[in-house]
């Protein structure tokens, strides 16, 4: 391990032992690279509220070429190849925002800073530091009480709307294969949340550009049109579905086709490799669950 970095903290390491070896790595690999003055950890590894299914929130000072080489080939930079199911980048000359989802699944987030532009952390925030070349982050007294924005493009926010349908119906499998039926629903509302603003877009494609505005993550949209609110009910099923496997199943055949068309028509990539682990996944339990074990609501 490189001298000076850090990963110890204070969680719970089994249960987030996949998260733990994904910071390892990429934190590891950002070291070698003498173009990274620093990097650390916000966020629930940082504060230690994280779980197993917490995602990583990573940022790191660097200097300006490796913020193009990175955007060009995320999972390469972070040594992460192997694991990648999806990975993203975009930014510009200062900045960039890189995303990936590995197997497990996990989610990472990293936020790249020209090293003579890094944010300040704002006061209070609570951050654990990888490793810090320059002493960059040593005077926590000097944060910042402003909170640093980070610019969106619709067709990032469309394109992270596709993926992380996928990552939320891996997310909801796992927690069914445990019997944790609670975080199964949540994250199948989740997935029906994303369909629905979807379902929206999909009608109202000269509003692109309000589209991050008029959907939120979280609530339903409840101003649908009868075409498309009858697919969203079709898709879930019984509001309280007795057989969850089947609700997913449901909800991901009509994101699916309605992705693919909104993916095709915006011009955006669509994750098909995310999909397909999904699927892949979603029949591994299925296989797993014989029916007297089928968890049921």
């Amino acid at each position: 391990m490189s001298a000076g970095l850090s990963v110890d903290m204070p969680i719970a390491a089994q249960e987030c032992e996949p998260q733990i070896a994904v910071i390892r790595c990429a934190a590891e690999a950002l070291a070698r690279d003498p173009r990274v003055t620093a990097c650390w950890l916000h966020g629930s590894f940082a504060s230690g509220a994280a779980d197993a299914s917490s995602d990583i929130d990573l940022e790191a000072a660097v200097d300006p070429g490796f913020i193009a080489e990175a955007v060009a080939d995320p999972g390469r930079v972070m040594s992460l190849e192997g694991n990648v199911l999806a990975a993203w980048g975009g930014g510009a000359e200062s900045w960039a925002r890189l995303g990936a989802i590995l197997r497990g699944p996990v989610l990472l987030d990293l936020a790249l800073y020209h090293v003579s532009a890094h944010p300040i952390p704002r006061r209070g925030a609570v951050v654990h530091v990888l490793f810090d070349r320059a002493g960059l982050l040593a005077d926590q007294a000097a944060y910042s009480d402003a909170v640093a924005t980070d610019p969106q493009t619709h067709r990032g926010d469309v394109e992270a709307r596709l993926r992380f349908f996928w990552f939320w119906m891996l997310t909801a499998l796992r927690f069914l294969r445990r019997g944790n039926l609670a975080w199964a629903l949540g994250f199948l509302g989740d997935m029906r949340a994303v369909l629905a603003q979807l379902l929206w877009l999909s009608e109202n494609a000269g509003a692109c550009i309000a589209f991050p505005v008029a959907c939120g993550w979280g609530p339903v949209r409840t101003d649908l049109s009868p075409t498309a609110g009858s697919r969203l009910a079709g898709a879930l099923g019984p509001a309280e579905p007795t057989d969850l496997l089947a609700a997913i199943e449901r909800c991901a055949d009509v994101f699916s086709e309605v992705a693919r068309d909104l993916a095709s028509r915006l011009a955006v990539e669509y994750p098909a490799p995310l999909e397909d682990e999904a699927r892949r996944y979603h029949a591994s339990v299925r296989d797993a669950l014989t029916p007297s074990e089928a968890p049921a609501r």
